[in-house]
């Protein structure tokens, strides 16, 4: 069996997978954040202390390797070396920069002019250079720079990597000529390996501490939006994965690489003939946690906020889901959300309903873009945090005139996980037999087609209204 572990922005989630992605065991803890104007958080320390709390309950003697996926692009900086005390093992780190911390935005443009593309300020050079321009007393202590999948990686080997996915995601990470450019140490920047390098056995410290043997192999997993294409089967031209939570990735699978595009586009992690088309919105589950804030809910009551929606009928309120910035294809970081549209008559159900909408509608621009660059989808695949909001699944295939498909077994990125281990293994010879074999129940959802000409001309005003309230930020 094989330990799969992804850490996400507010989550923590663990499962033992078997070759066919069947899991079981599964945990997920909450992860608590500090998020306040650009700062976006999270004390790394819980990362160990999460797989550490999920291992007591697990069959120890069977976890043959551990496979390890995170959000991308975090930053953990690192200020020491992996120890043990008291039983728990743990590993010296600043507060990780999550993807959503917005205070490198201003070193973007030097990033930017030395790439010669758009870096946005969440990605990982602006991030460290802020550190060493901003903060020099933490860069003075730091060790190594990694993600936070990778720094559980580190803390259970000893061996410190950063997983590179694709070739073609290059210009979002680092060269030896970049960073001496920006003047910044390469020793502090581990070796680049790909995700499904086995990068070693468990320490003896790290063994004892968790219980399991030190003969467990430990193996890179790299981001999230990685597993989540493998794990969602998005493998075939046409398939879409909607990686759904916090914020919301697009992955569409094509033929044929796309060029001179706003969103981005790499080497598919199951084919090397295949390609990944990709946009994201940055928060949507985000803008539904907000909403609930916002109409006076309690955390996680998603029940009373759909209810709420399903009360509300057609609305024309309109609701930009940019609450934090926005990533591909608009690319700005100053974006703001907007709520448009309200009257008097205007109450609860209508602004949930909104929300939910406005969701839905910014899914249809990245899928407009694809569409204008010749790429369609037949079929998306909902997957993650969300994808048991049967409503808003159904709404999305409304909204967009698509089939929809829930993935209704368990969360995808672990399926992703025990598909690239199960290969590293050497159960399968490659991915794409790895993909045929693995389990995938879902739920099918099809679009209301009366309603499509009302949402195609909602659309129409949703990017009217991004035209009137940001062309001066754009």
């Amino acid at each position: 069996m094989i330990l799969t572990v992804d850490i996400g922005t507010t989550t923590l989630k663990t499962a033992l997978a078997d070759t066919h992605g069947v899991l079981s065991h599964l945990s997920i803890q909450r992860l608590e954040n500090h998020i306040e104007g650009p700062v976006a958080e999270c004390n790394p320390y819980q990362y160990l202390q999460g797989l550490q709390e999920a291992v007591k309950t697990l069959p120890k003697q069977q976890v043959e390797a551990i496979i390890i996926s995170g959000n991308a692009p975090t930053v953990v900086p690192v200020c020491g070396m992996p120890t043990v005390g008291n039983g728990l093992l743990t590993l010296k780190a600043a507060p990780a920069r999550l993807w959503l911390d917005q205070r490198g935005k201003e070193f973007s443009p030097r990033v930017s002019q030395a790439v010669g593309s758009h870096i946005d300020g969440s990605f990982y050079l602006p991030k460290i250079l802020r550190i060493k321009e901003k903060e020099p007393e933490l860069f003075e202590q730091v060790t190594c720079f990694l993600t936070n999948s990778e720094y559980l990686v580190y803390a259970l080997t000893g061996t410190a990597a950063t997983v590179f996915p694709a070739k073609h995601l290059g210009q979002y990470y680092w060269t030896d000529s970049l960073l001496d450019t920006f003047g910044l140490d390469r020793n502090l920047f581990p070796p680049f390996v790909s995700p499904g390098t086995i990068l070693g056995t468990l320490t003896k410290k790290a063994a004892d501490a968790l219980g399991l043997s030190q003969k467990t192999k430990v193996i890179a997993g790299g981001p999230d939006f990685y597993l989540s294409i493998l794990g969602s089967g998005a493998c075939s031209p046409h398939l879409a994965c909607d990686r759904s939570g916090t914020s919301e990735g697009i992955n569409l699978c094509i033929s044929k690489q796309v060029t001179s595009t706003p969103l981005m586009c790499y080497e598919h992690p199951a084919d090397s003939n295949l390609w990944n088309l990709s946009g994201v919105i940055s928060t949507t589950g985000a803008a539904i946690d907000w909403g609930m804030r916002l109409l006076g809910l309690a955390k996680d009551d998603y029940r009373t906020f759909i209810n709420m929606a399903k009360t509300a009928g057609k609305t024309d309120v309109l609701f930009h889901p940019y609450l934090n910035g926005e990533r591909a294809p608009i690319w700005n970081s100053e974006l703001t959300g907007n709520l448009s549209g309200l009257r008097l008559t205007t109450g609860r159900g209508e602004i949930a309903l909104a929300i939910m909408e406005g969701i839905c509608l910014a899914i249809y621009d990245v899928m407009d873009t694809m569409g204008k660059l010749g790429e369609a989808a037949t079929c998306l695949y909902i997957t993650d945090n969300h994808s048991d909001m049967g409503f808003l699944s159904q709404l999305k295939s409304t909204v967009l005139q698509l089939e929809t498909r829930d993935l209704t077994d368990k969360p995808v990125e672990l399926m992703g996980l025990s598909m690239l281990a199960s290969t590293s293994l050497g159960y399968y010879g490659n991915l794409k037999e790895a993909d045929a074999h693995l389990s995938r129940p879902t739920v099918a959802y099809h679009p209301d087609r009366k309603a499509g000409t009302y949402y195609h001309e909602k659309y129409l005003r949703f990017k009217e209204l991004y035209r009137q309230t940001h062309q001066n930020n754009t």
